[in-house]
Order: structure tokens, then sequence, then C-alpha cells
């Protein structure tokens, strides 16, 4: 067999330069200039800040917003009851009557042998548009990953909107 010679084929496009540099240049500026002002340039707002006044530090300032790693959300029902009940018991309550209410499901006795789908509770604070807390939200979610296909279902679904 004749074997075909392999042709390297390059690009034709032209490098173009990186813009990353000129993009934090621009950043670094705008956050110089909020800064002048005492504003967060990005959003526009009036930070709240502590600057540090003392003869050896006073280029630092400390800001002091609220973030989700400020906020203790519990990764677990037990997490949840142990560090602050009553702030968690209100969404638990809204989602369970929410549940009940859509008749979501009907308690039966489970037939010999089967495989109870076990569930947890999901926990998170809603935000709005500019960072500030609006609500706490909990879900009660089912661990589907416990099923086996042809053992415990046999056809799967998804929940869609309905756009009327």
């Amino acid at each position: 067999m004749e074997s075909i010679p392999q042709v390297i084929r390059r690009s034709s496009r032209l490098p173009q330069p990186s813009t990353s540099i000129i993009q934090s240049r621009e950043y670094q500026q705008h956050e110089a200039t909020g800064q002048d002002k005492g504003e967060e340039w990005a959003t526009n707002h009036t930070r709240l800040a502590i600057s540090l006044l003392s003869d050896a530090q006073d280029d630092y300032v400390a800001c002091l917003t609220e973030t989700k790693v400020s906020h203790n959300i519990p990764h677990s029902y037990r997490h949840a009851m142990s560090t602050d009940p009553d702030r968690w018991m209100l969404p638990m309550k809204i989602e369970m009557d929410t549940l009940t209410l859509k008749h979501t499901w009907d308690l039966v006795k489970p037939p010999p042998g089967a495989n109870v789908m076990d569930s947890m509770w999901v926990y998170d604070i809603k935000w709005d548009g500019e960072g500030n807390c609006i609500k706490d939200k909990a879900r009660l979610v089912g661990k589907g990953y416990t099923q086996q296909l042809g053992v415990d279902y046999n056809e799967t679904w998804v929940g869609v909107t309905r756009l009327e």
C-alpha cells in the first residue's frame, strides 16, 4: 500500500492581542473613581465602611456587607434545629402547608419489600439584585438516587411549566 503524505493544516487567522489588560485597567480606574466618591462603582450605591484612622494604617478600609458567606445556611435538618430553629421553622411550615394544599402525596402503607424513598430538607436564602436578603427558603426534596430502574420505577418524567 502506498502511504498518503499528511498535510499539516495551519490557521489563517491573525493573532489578536488579549484585552484582559485593558479591561483590568478600566476596572481599576472605575473602582478608584468610585472609592474617591465613597461609592461602590458597580452598583452606584454608597457602601458601608469603617476607616481605620491611625497614623500607620490610614490606607486600610474594612467593608461591612451582607453576603451568603456571612450567613449560616444549614446543611441538614439537624443543623438547622441546632443553630437557629426559630428562623427555619417558618419556611419549613410554609413548604409543608404548600405541599399539603396541593395534595402532593397520599400516606399509604408500603407494599412488602418496597424501597421507600427518603427525603431531606434543603435550605437557602433568597437575595434581590442588590444583595439584600429577601427571605429564607426551605424545600423538602426526595432522595431519588436511592431508587433503582426496573425495581422501584419503570418510567421517568420531569415537571414542566404549563403556559396558559
